[in-house]
């Protein structure tokens, strides 16, 4: 395939991707709005533990994992817990509701917060934040050094002081002396101890008191006006591309497996069958769509508004005068695969413009199941065609004259009560024979082919049969079971009349008459 019938396939199935397209923006804004909406909340805190003097490497990876490890804390489960009992929340599910990471390339964390209710997300966050300042300074279930040092004080003290009191009460015997600078040593190694405490006591303080400051809450939690999910715009957008392109897989798709008519390259080329003429699809009068379902031939000939139409006729009717054989075509038989594709108004309007170029054309309804040419031309049908066929009168006495000089209608009279039966080869030899002689053209309105069987029976009395297949509605299949039936029979299919396709600018026509004109017989000639 070329590009032209890509853009063919898409011009042709655009009410297809249209309607996708259109569902797939009502299912997106569905969903959404179904969908419950969420809210977050963010925080940011700032980790800087104390660092003195030049920053080298090893202190750089050492702040990285004092971040990381306050976002395993924030994360741990009984964080979680702390904060479920806090805010009086469900504890379950609680860690998908939480974010926490570190912005790269600063010493930040930012704490992020989802849930349906905007309080809820802001007291997740907040909690979260005001945790983080007092796991610097005691973190759950752990115990800080400078408490384990204030026991540790207390205990030297207690033994100072009581063994400050044993050395008081020791006195002068030489034993006596003894014990006393025994008692005197032991006092000023616990005075050292005790001394060696304190200072570690102090020194812990002041980390302390920095640890505590090298943690702070820079953004507050706040909480987002309007919910971050769903999307609307987003969805409603995504939708309407993922139905475009879902509406263009489906037209594609669609066109590989519709086997219909609709170009003329498709009949000649893939199908191999002559196209005598296009026809494209002109505006039924009101009063035939509404009064008679619109089965009722239009005559654009009379139609001054349908003049573009009209001369696609004369093309078909010059296509149809082009000599392709030693006999010339004099009687037409036009039949189509399916009721309602088109073939009597082909056929009526091919009469009338054969007509207009001055020669005596004989229209003849064949079609008693469902008839119409007497509609098209204003005419009764109370005597016609099947008389001629049952013997009653000659074929002659049924004509009936039409507005347009040179142009008889041959109604097909009052339906038979077996239609089929009717279509006898010798009886409807006769009645060619017979009308023949009067006439330079008889074109016959026959019925379908695929809905009336005894039709190729009477195929092979005719110079040539026409078929004629409608635009986006006769398959390939059902035209291929013509063909192979008309020549079944030994009938001279001369070509097909593709009715009702869609031109698309002077181009489009100019370039359909120079195919019809150009185009090569079934035969070649």
């Amino acid at each position: 395939m070329e590009l032209g019938d890509y853009l063919d396939v898409l011009y042709g199935r655009r009410w297809v991707i249209l309607l996708t397209f259109c569902l797939a923006i009502l299912a997106a804004t569905a969903i959404t709005l179904a969908t419950t909406p969420i809210y977050v909340a963010t925080a940011s805190i700032r980790v800087s533990p104390p660092i003195i003097g030049t920053v080298d490497y090893a202190e750089m990876l050492y702040l990285d994992r004092v971040i990381n490890t306050q976002i395993k804390i924030l994360t741990s489960s009984p964080v979680m817990d702390t904060v479920a009992s806090r805010l009086d929340i469900p504890r379950s599910g609680l860690e998908q509701k939480i974010k926490v990471e570190a912005v790269r390339n600063t010493e930040l964390i930012k704490i992020v917060a989802e849930d349906p209710n905007p309080d809820t997300a802001q007291g997740i966050a907040s909690t979260l934040a005001t945790l983080a300042l007092g796991q610097n300074q005691h973190p759950v279930g752990s115990t800080s050094v400078q408490e384990t040092l204030a026991e540790q004080l207390d205990n030297i003290l207690k033994q100072l002081m009581n063994a400050r009191e044993v050395a008081a009460t020791t006195r002068t015997p030489i034993t006596g002396t003894e014990a006393f600078s025994t008692q005197g040593s032991n006092v000023r190694a616990l005075e050292e101890t005790y001394a060696m405490l304190l200072r570690e006591y102090e020194q812990s303080r002041v980390r302390e008191t920095i640890r505590a400051n090298s943690t702070s809450i820079v953004e507050p939690a706040r909480v987002s006006p309007v919910p971050i999910k769903p999307n609307v715009q987003q969805n409603i957008a995504l939708g309407g591309i993922l139905g475009f392109l879902a509406g263009i897989g489906i037209a594609f798709l669609a066109e590989g497996l519709d086997k219909a008519i609709r170009t003329v390259d498709h009949l000649e080329h893939q199908l191999g069958v002559s196209v005598l003429g296009a026809i494209p699809r002109f505006r039924p009068k009101l009063r035939l769509k509404f009064w008679n379902n619109g089965q009722v031939p239009q005559i654009v000939m009379r139609n001054p508004a349908e003049r573009q139409a009209a001369e696609y006729f004369r093309v078909l009717r010059a296509r149809l005068r082009t000599p392709h054989s030693d006999k010339p075509w004099k009687t037409l038989l036009f039949t189509s695969a399916n009721p309602g594709e088109g073939k009597s108004t082909i056929a009526a309007n091919l009469a009338v413009v054969s007509a207009l170029a001055k020669q005596k054309v004989l229209l003849v309804d064949a079609d008693f199941s469902r008839p119409s040419v007497h509609k098209a031309f204003g005419l009764t049908n109370f005597k016609g065609l099947s008389q001629a066929l049952l013997r009653e009168h000659p074929a002659s006495s049924f004509l009936k004259s039409t507005e347009t000089e040179g142009l008889m209608v041959l109604t097909s009279g009052p339906p038979p009560s077996n239609p089929d039966a009717l279509l006898d080869s010798a009886r409807v030899r006769d009645v060619l024979t017979e009308l023949a002689q009067a006439f330079d053209m008889i074109l016959v309105d026959g019925p379908p082919v695929l809905a009336v069987a005894d039709v190729s029976l009477i195929a092979s009395l005719f110079d040539g049969v026409v078929v004629v297949t409608e635009y986006n509605r006769t398959s390939s299949k059902a035209l291929r079971e013509i063909v192979a039936q008309m020549q079944g029979v030994g009938a001279n299919v001369v070509g097909t009349v593709l009715n009702g396709f869609r031109p698309t600018g002077a181009a489009s026509y100019y370039d359909c008459r120079q195919r019809q004109a150009t185009s090569p017989g079934k035969d070649g000639r």
